[in-house]
């Protein structure tokens, strides 16, 4: 079983060599691009921002000031324009009435000098009274005379008011067209800005889609690690992933990283304290020799007691650390857990990585079959390294049936391996290279004589086969190093999935649901109910696994509790509700308890544990409670 795995495990890191080669593709430059980027954005920001608030401000302001000395001489315009208008036509009007004057005077003047020549002229009265007449013709000509002068001089001043306004007025028209062109210029500027803003929303975006590509291919890389690793192996190669993106990033200190991988403990040292062996005090005296550490040995011995309550906290990864030491950042802590307490390495590492890289790398949640067919190909095998407890085969069956392959279609080919089904399976394999059929090929380890045959047909179907044709191996590791018998050719080309058996509560708990899609929990008519029993019914499956790590504690003997189990009593579920107004509280709980879940257990203790269980998670209030919140 350990070569098998050694040589699972070498097979594995050159793939991941090859996978981390592309990787680091995507990682050299990310920083480059976004120190670059968003430098390039805030600078151009800012003087964008700057040349604009000037630009308009100064706009702004010869706006005002021009309009404000457009409305004054328009004003003084019109007020001007209206008392010369007032003062013409009074003139005007006096003109007109000395014309008039003057006109009715020589009419008089004419016809007195016509009834003068009729009278005598030895009249002296009469000549007197000619020389009076001529005398105020005269006067009424100068008069005329002063008047037709003043109004040349008024209309003169009226021409040269006219032509200062229109010069005025040309002025104005000039500055106003230079005023155009400064809008012009201000908004052509305007719009280099806009376009400028338009280029760093680009290159943001271009940003955008290269983190999300890397985060994709991040995705990609630790979902093949989820399909293919044990869940040390997981926790450690995450861990290698997040440290390559931290050092090319320069994000971590490569001497604190050093010191996290080698541990580089000082011998022949004595642990002053009680809670801490010579070699982890040996690493606390190697740790102060860097600057970040300095006296973290005197505050352990000065503050005994505070960081033996934290050394001895069951899970000290969850804890402060004491004084100063709290604000460390998260690689120096683990450098000083490495130290303190070796043991609760993995979920501190478990805890960086969430931290890191997110919550979704570290749920420990089984990787869907769907998302893993969608790698294989026809040339490309799936080989399922068993574990107990698991049975990867029916989630093939599951999704064969969902896109058209299945045995009733006579194109879904399933043969466990033994007692003379090698020339089963060969037949199957040529069938199914040729029509696209699905061949599932379970417990490969039983017939070693039979497995060069099986390397030579799978490398022989590589040339010509259909695009539909898929194989599915399944085979347990081998118990020790010289029972490895998986010929090396197959483990190359397959694709390596292994499904272990969930830890903890939470993880049991949502194996149990994810047997269970949105169409089969709005199956039933009643489906709350349905909703609330099958929920407490996956924390009973949670509850029954989770004992068995707890050894005779947990179950006095070994049961065989598995997902069919789980799968079969939510049908039993279904068809009890639907046959029945009521829900059958005693039925659902005897057959769960005595049947389905029973029938693996021979302890009678063990059965009143299970019957115990049931009385509580199948009890019609505890249900009803789930009902409402559904």
């Amino acid at each position: 079983m350990a070569e098998f795995k050694d040589l699972h495990v070498e097979h594995l890191q050159q793939e991941d060599v090859e996978r981390e080669d592309d990787f680091k593709k995507f990682l050299l430059t990310i920083s480059d691009i976004e120190e670059e980027i968003e430098e390039l954005a805030i600078q151009e920001q800012t003087q964008l921002v700057e040349k604009e608030e000037k630009l308009k401000n100064r706009y702004e302001q010869i706006i005002k000031e021009l309009e404000e000395k457009l409305r004054k001489e328009q004003q003084a315009r019109q007020e001007l324009e209206k008392v010369i208008g007032d003062q013409l036509d009074e003139m005007i009007h006096q003109v007109d009435d000395l014309q008039y004057h003057i006109s009715k005077r020589e009419e008089e003047v004419q016809h007195a000098l016509q009834s003068a020549e009729e009278e005598s002229i030895s009249k002296a009265s009469s000549m007197k009274q000619m020389r009076e007449v001529q005398n105020q013709i005269q006067e009424l000509q100068e008069d005329l005379e002063a008047e037709r002068e003043s109004r040349n001089i008024a209309e003169k001043q009226k021409r040269d008011i006219s032509e200062q306004k229109d010069d005025e007025i040309n002025q104005l028209m000039k500055e106003t067209t230079r005023l155009n062109k400064v809008r012009e210029t201000i908004q052509r500027r305007l719009r280099q800005i806009e376009d400028l803003k338009a280029e760093v929303e680009q290159q943001k975006e271009i940003l955008k889609s290269q983190n999300l590509a890397l985060e994709t291919d991040l995705d990609a890389t630790i979902k093949k690690v989820d399909t293919g690793k044990k869940e040390n192996q997981d926790v450690v190669k995450k861990f290698e992933t997040e440290k390559k993106i931290l050092l090319m990033s320069k994000k971590i200190d490569p001497i604190e990283l050093d010191f996290l991988l080698r541990f580089p403990s000082l011998p022949n040292i004595i642990s002053p304290v009680d809670f801490m062996n010579n070699h982890s005090w040996g690493g606390i005296k190697a740790l102060v020799n860097m600057e970040e550490f300095r006296n973290l040995d005197r505050d352990i011995e000065g503050s005994a007691k505070r960081w033996k309550k934290f050394v001895e906290s069951e899970a000290p990864e969850k804890e402060k650390f004491p004084q100063e030491w709290k604000n460390k950042n998260s690689l120096q802590k683990l450098c000083m857990m490495r130290a303190l307490r070796p043991d609760r390495m993995t979920n501190a590492v478990k805890d960086f990585v969430q931290e890191k890289l997110g919550t979704k790398y570290v749920e420990g949640r089984s990787v869907e079959f769907a998302k893993s067919y969608e790698e294989s190909g026809p040339t490309t095998p799936m080989f399922f390294i068993l574990s107990p407890g698991v049975n990867p085969i029916k989630d093939v069956e599951v999704h064969g049936k969902k896109i058209g392959f299945s045995a009733d279609n006579k194109n879904f080919h399933n043969i466990s391996l033994g007692q003379g089904q090698e020339v089963v399976a060969e037949s199957a394999l040529d069938l199914a290279v040729k029509e696209g059929h699905w061949v599932i090929l379970q417990n490969i380890h039983l017939v070693e004589r039979w497995l060069p045959t099986l390397e030579k047909k799978l490398e022989s179907y590589t040339d010509e086969c259909h695009a539909s044709y898929r194989v599915y191996i399944s085979a347990e590791p081998a118990p020790t190093v010289l029972s490895h018998i998986i010929p090396q050719g197959i483990l190359e080309i397959s694709i390596k999935i292994t499904n272990e058996p969930p830890t903890g509560m939470v993880a049991n708990l949502h194996q149990a649901l994810d047997n269970f899609d949105q169409e089969t929990m709005e199956m039933c008519a009643k489906e709350n109910e349905f909703k609330s029993i099958l929920f407490s019914l996956c924390y009973f499956h949670a509850v029954v696994s989770e004992r068995r790590k707890f050894g005779p504690q947990g179950w006095n003997r070994s049961y065989p509790f598995n997902t069919g189990d789980l799968t079969i009593s939510a049908m039993v579920l279904y068809n009890y509700l639907e046959a029945n107004t009521k829900v059958p509280w005693e039925d659902l709980r005897y057959l769960f308890g005595e049947i389905m879940y029973g029938g693996h257990i021979t302890d009678d203790w063990d059965r009143r544990l299970v019957k115990t269980y049931l009385e509580v998670y199948m009890h019609p209030d505890m249900v009803m409670l789930k009902c409402n919140i559904f």
